[in-house]
């Protein structure tokens, strides 16, 4: 049982490292800083006696004498009762203990007041200055006194081995390194340059190369992914044609789209300047069509100006919290009568719990707005628009549905948010921009939203996603 799990054991790290070119690259950066770290280690001990050298210090009687006062100063601050001289009595060679006043007086053994008297800021000036004598000065109390607790001796110099690391042979475990690492990973490093090389080949253009798959680690995989990336170029470049068609339908249809009320005001005001007998109410009449037609031109060219901006995603948004169903309950009750003119009657399906999204007020508000005038120009009337807000999975969800003269397919679906898009009836009669759905797909996408459209029976819905503040009201 055991020799069989031992060779299932082998069999699965075999298996892994065949197919694993990181397993593969780890074994050998082992095998190689192993044999780096050996060679170190042996030209170590072979050299020993000569990578040895004695370091000369006061260390070793500095920190003795140091611990040995910070106990002498611990235990008269704890053992009040305890004589001075009981304490000091097992105090380090060459090290003198004893306590002195404020104003220098030494205190004997007895705890006596002696004549013998010490500059106590000469002391401290040793302590900083002389590095070859100890001193040490803390004050205590003892028996009710303000004192001082003086250490003061001569330190001893004194040597350790230290075994010298030479750097060299840090030089020379890179250098094994190097070469262990080197002939094990040549034979893949050369796969890797035929690889190269077929990419090499794909950016001078020669979208037919497709590289051999050999093997089952990450290089093959990478040949995989290489021969994807192909097909991909080769979508990628039917993709660019049609959107080299795009542009020349754009530019036609900006070009279209501003002469034809341009043509109108021109016409009309040439008309008044030329035809000077006309009467008061065609004079009214054609300055009414004029600036109508004008006003409809600079819709346009604020359309565009503003799609221009929402384009660029560096535009930055001022996001603050606010409350959807307040601002579409606002913005319904402020269009009521647009809806009414237009022989449409909103029904709105708005909860009264409030729901707080992160976004800026004044381009949601731009965002609604063109929903509800598409939805004016494009519905059937007289008809209904139902407004709904919900909330799904941490987003609002606000969708806006009106009947529709047909159903839109799926694909008329997709291109309806694009730029310039109109359906050939609607270019022919309607006045829209083309551009109202394409600012309000930019719009949701730069408050991280979704925005779709779906038409069955007649009827168009355009769903809206936007994310719920993190922040809880």
């Amino acid at each position: 049982m055991i020799r069989r799990r031992l060779l299932f054991l082998l069999s699965f790290l075999i298996l892994r490292i065949r197919s694993s070119i990181r397993v593969k690259l780890l074994i050998v950066f082992i095998i190689s800083i192993v044999a780096g770290i050996l060679t170190n280690i042996i030209l170590f001990e072979v050299l020993e006696n000569r990578n040895v050298k004695k370091v000369y210090s006061y260390d070793h009687s500095y920190n003795e004498y140091e611990q040995y006062m910070q106990w002498v100063e611990n235990e008269v601050k704890t053992r009040l009762d305890t004589d001075f001289n009981e304490i000091t009595k097992q105090k380090p060679e060459g090290l003198n203990v004893f306590l002195v006043n404020k104003e220098g007086y030494k205190y004997d053994a007895d705890e006596q007041l002696t004549n013998e008297q010490i500059d106590i800021y000469e002391y401290l000036k040793i302590r900083s200055e002389n590095h070859q004598e100890y001193i040490y000065i803390t004050p205590v109390q003892k028996h009710g006194r303000s004192l001082y607790l003086v250490g003061q001796g001569l330190l001893t110099l004194s040597y350790e081995e230290i075994r010298i690391y030479n750097e060299w042979l840090g030089v020379i475990g890179l250098i094994v390194f190097y070469i262990f690492f080197y002939f094990l990973t040549r034979i893949k490093i050369k796969q890797l340059e035929k690889l190269s090389k077929g990419f090499t080949e794909l950016a001078e253009g020669n979208l037919s190369f497709r590289a051999k798959v050999k093997g089952k680690d990450e290089i093959s995989q990478l040949a995989e992914q290489m021969n994807e990336m192909m097909d991909k170029l080769q979508t990628s470049k039917e993709e660019e044609l049609r959107l080299q068609q795009f542009k020349t339908e754009l530019i036609t249809n900006v070009s279209h789209d501003l002469r034809t009320p341009l043509t109108s005001v021109i016409g009309y005001l040439s008309l008044l300047k030329d035809q000077m007998d006309m009467t008061n109410e065609d004079k009214a009449e054609y300055t009414e069509i004029a600036h109508k037609k004008a006003e409809q031109l600079s819709s346009l060219v604020n359309d565009l100006f503003e799609f221009t901006k929402l384009s660029n995603r560096d535009l930055p948004i001022l996001k603050e919290p606010l409350s959807i169903n307040q601002l579409l309950a606002q913005l319904l009750d402020e269009y009521e009568y647009m809806f009414t003119s237009h022989d449409m009657h909103v029904k709105k399906h708005i909860p009264s719990q409030n729901t707080v999204i992160h976004g800026d007020a004044q381009k949601l508000v731009r965002l609604f707005e063109n929903m509800f005038r598409n939805a004016m120009d494009h519905g059937v009337k007289p008809g209904e628009i139902h407004v709904k807000l919900s909330v799904h999975e941490r987003n609002a969800v606000i969708e806006i549905k009106n009947d529709s003269r047909n159903t839109l397919t799926k694909q008329e679906c997709e291109n309806i948010f694009e730029r310039f898009y109109k359906k050939d009836e609607s270019r022919s009669t309607g006045n829209g921009s083309g551009l109202g759905l394409a600012i309000a797909k930019e719009i949701v996408e730069l408050h991280q939203g979704d925005i779709k459209a779906h038409s069955e029976d007649k009827k168009v819905t355009f769903i809206i996603m936007l994310p719920l503040s993190e922040s809880k009201n």
